[in-house]
């Protein structure tokens, strides 16, 4: 594994990994708010503005990284 990363950069998992946790951190805050209720992350997420709004930002920053690793 260490020979691979050595001739392609970084693995693809640690590329990923800011893009996996912007996508994850409002679904997890989301699980986090309503106690582990899975039924309740799209209300929670759709509840008010600062939900909305933190949802997007973090998605959308997670795909400007997405396209910045991938032009790479």
């Amino acid at each position: 594994m260490k020979q691979i990363e050595k001739l392609y950069g970084q693995s693809s998992l640690s590329k990923y990994k800011t893009v996996i946790a912007l996508t994850i951190l409002p679904v997890v805050l989301a699980l986090y708010a309503n106690g582990v209720d899975i039924m309740g992350i799209s209300p929670t997420l759709t509840s008010g503005i600062f939900p909305i709004a933190f949802t997007l930002l973090s998605w959308g920053i997670a795909v400007q990284q997405l396209v910045h690793i991938r032009r790479k």
